[in-house]
């Protein structure tokens, strides 16, 4: 068990370390600087929808090593364990919100990573409405590695690869309706 918290330590701090030379070193989308953790990516089409910036809130990832809660000033809006409840997999092991966004109607969308001892890097997507859950899915972590953002009309959820370019596009139910 110790050997297997050890690894999982230096896993997490290489991890960081690859981030933060990346200039990812704080949860951000890739529309820019961690300041800007809303924005969602650049407008962009997607047939005749068009990617939409995030709205501004004042809601962020905050965290110790990993960022694993959403708080808005010194205020807890959505603590590290009803994310980590959230997450649709029962695998243990800690998680970080890598990117958030906030729709139009003010679902907050999460992109989260958890890191098991004993198994692959899983990704999930989490929307909220204020601190209710309203759903939950896995889905692969590069999907999200270059951000997130909503496709109107409809309030779909659009995942950017670690390219930038558009990964795959889901309903608020979990479905995936695009793919690139």
């Amino acid at each position: 068990m110790n050997r297997a918290l050890v690894v999982a330590v230096v896993l997490l701090a290489a991890l960081a370390a690859g981030d933060a030379l990346r200039g990812g070193g704080e949860t951000s989308d890739r529309a820019g600087p961690a300041s800007q953790q809303e924005a969602a990516p650049a407008p962009t089409s997607e047939g005749s929808s068009t990617i939409v910036p995030s709205r501004s809130t004042g809601l962020r990832a905050a965290g110790g090593f990993l960022r694993s809660r959403i708080v808005r000033g010194a205020e807890e809006v959505l603590s590290a364990d009803a994310v980590a409840e959230a997450f649709p997999s029962s695998v243990p092991g800690p998680i970080e919100i890598r990117h958030m966004g906030v729709a139009p109607d003010g679902t907050l969308v999460l992109a989260v990573r958890r890191f098991p001892t004993d198994h692959k890097l899983l990704g999930a997507l989490q929307l909220w409405r204020g601190t209710r859950l309203v759903a939950t899915w896995e889905v692969p972590p590069r999907w999200f590695a270059g951000g997130i953002g909503f496709v109107q009309p409809g309030g779909r959820i659009a995942l950017f690869g670690i390219d930038g370019g558009l990964a795959a596009v889901y309903d608020r139910q979990g479905n995936q309706v695009g793919f690139d």
